[in-house]
């Protein structure tokens, strides 16, 4: 069986994760804007017009950066086309003309990219940034109302962001990681965020190795194959471990734990959200 080198696995895989994080990072910077933002405006004797303000503010700041983490993700898939090409040609050792690399400007409107059209469309993106604007002014505003001061409020705002715990307490190494993006609160914004570009970037790289997939098919490969590769650690769900390895069938598909077969990245969200896999190219 002819696979990719280890070395290479790990290394296309060491380049998925830092994406990952890189959007990661985009989030937790414009979550400190707006917190930062928060402390310089909040007053214990607030107008309802002077939240409002406050709240079209942040709106557009969370607006502007689901539009960046957009075209992050659109960029890892057009990444991904060179990173795959890469990893065929280096496996079957000789270069492949009619692999074309990918340079996308938007999301195709196909049916592979339907979910990620869904959830990064202006429209869902505009109603996601409102949630989350309103999220945070309600607090300000039970706050005031109940007369907490402005110590206890701003507290109350970084456990909803992600920057302390539900007891309120962050250490320095904990925001050291958050702001390398190698760390996730799952009681904040920041998760939330954080799960959408770790499960469309993943899904990006795995809508790429099936264009190439379908390439190698068309051009006489009948030996090709997917395989899966699972991230191991304390933090992999049963389904990564059972799946870790397994060769898809001739037609690119898998079996999940419910016994049907799907392509990776279009499974169920069941089986897709948080998803800590990736697939390579094989030949049998």
């Amino acid at each position: 069986m002819l696979t990719p080198k280890k070395k290479e696995q790990k290394e296309i895989r060491k380049k998925e994760i830092e994406r990952i994080a890189l959007i990661n990072i985009l989030s937790f910077k414009t979550i400190s804007e707006i917190r930062r933002l928060i402390r310089k405006r909040l007053k214990p004797n607030m107008s309802k017009i002077q939240i409002r303000q406050i709240e079209k503010i942040i709106i557009s700041k969370y607006f502007n950066m689901f539009k960046k983490i957009k075209k992050s993700i659109l960029n890892s898939y057009n990444q991904s086309s060179i990173e795959s090409k890469f990893l065929i040609e280096n496996t079957l050792k000789r270069k492949l003309t009619f692999l074309k690399i990918d340079n996308l400007k938007k999301f195709p409107t196909t049916y592979e990219f339907r979910i990620t059209n869904h959830i990064l469309s202006n429209k869902s993106i505009l109603k996601r940034s409102k949630n989350l604007a309103l999220r945070t002014t309600k607090i300000i505003e039970n706050s005031l109302d109940k007369g907490f001061s402005i110590e206890k409020t701003t507290k109350l705002l970084d456990i909803e962001f992600g920057f302390r715990d539900r007891h309120g307490k962050i250490t320095r190494k904990t925001l050291n990681l958050l702001k390398e993006g190698k760390l996730t609160r799952t009681n904040g914004h920041i998760y939330r965020t954080y799960r959408i570009a770790r499960t469309e970037s993943m899904r990006m790289a795995s809508l790429q190795q099936y264009k190439r997939f379908e390439e190698l098919k068309a051009n006489g490969f009948g030996n090709v194959r997917i395989q899966m590769i699972s991230t191991l650690d304390n933090r992999t769900r049963p389904q990564s471990i059972q799946m870790n390895k397994q060769i898809s069938t001739k037609n690119g598909t898998f079996k999940y734990p419910n016994g049907q077969f799907y392509k990776h990245g279009l499974a169920p969200a069941k089986w897709s959200i948080n998803d800590r896999e990736t697939t390579i190219i094989i030949f049998l």
